[in-house]
């Protein structure tokens, strides 16, 4: 499994992922011309995706969603092929794909994606986890996980209280201690790759992330034996079993 998240954060979201002939593509929300450049920067071609999951609406997610094929495109709404069955598992060619609901103030959903001996979990954009999704994590080889901000960062940045509290609440983001407990009780031997996504440039940043997950970690007296990768907005991230040669 090849996984290129193509961009992460606020200013748009994308994530390409390849298993063997089975090209997916995870939320549209950057212009088409940066996904085509981007998909010729790894060496494919937009218009050899297969299929087009979204994880919900909101414009960093779907921002060139109209010029995405409606054949190829899956989500929650009935104009497209639909993925209204939660928790259950999709088959498509080689793939098996579960959606899980998650919870974030849009109907927005998060995919384990199946490949072989591989397993991408992936979660961005949810208030909270529910503890009946740590089995998920737990068969993950690669995991994309939320880490949107640091608590006392957001509460000194210029936001107003409204958008304040609406990050903070269960139907908002992830923050870096919530994120890393969830990491720590849900990580096994098997997580190879963690791939920390949508970080707030305003209320985070990478040494608070770095931070967080390691004292979490030393909590338990457990140690980090997965590789830590971390996202950025309109930058490509390579993950999984790439090969670099």
């Amino acid at each position: 499994m090849e996984i290129y998240n193509l961009s992460s954060g606020s200013k748009g979201n994308s994530t390409f992922i390849v298993c063997d002939d089975t090209k997916i593509l995870i939320d549209v929300g950057t212009t088409k011309k940066y996904l085509v450049e981007s998909l010729n920067e790894i060496g494919y071609d937009f218009n050899e995706i297969d299929m087009v999951l979204l994880t919900h609406y909101h414009v960093d997610h779907v921002k060139c969603l109209p010029s995405i094929n409606s054949d190829i495109l899956y989500s929650n709404d009935d104009k497209y092929h639909c993925m209204l069955d939660v928790e259950k598992d999709y088959e498509f060619k080689d793939v098996l794909i579960r959606p899980f609901l998650l919870s974030h103030d849009d109907t927005c959903y998060g995919y384990q994606i199946k490949h072989k001996d591989e397993v991408l979990t992936y979660i961005t954009d949810t208030g909270y986890v529910k503890q009946d999704y740590l089995p998920l994590i737990q068969e993950s080889t690669y995991l994309y996980l939320e880490f949107n901000h640091d608590i006392v960062k957001l509460h000194h940045t210029s936001r107003p209280p409204f958008l304040k509290e609406r990050i903070l609440s269960d139907s908002g983001h992830l923050n870096n201690h919530d994120a890393s407990l969830i990491l720590y009780k849900g990580h096994s031997d098997k997580l190879k790759q963690l791939l920390v996504a949508h970080i707030s440039d305003e209320a985070n940043d990478v040494f608070l992330i770095e931070n967080e997950i390691q004292s979490v970690f030393n909590a338990y007296q457990t140690p980090i034996n997965f590789e830590i990768l971390y996202t950025k907005p309109f930058t490509i991230t390579k993950a999984g079993s790439i090969n670099e040669d």
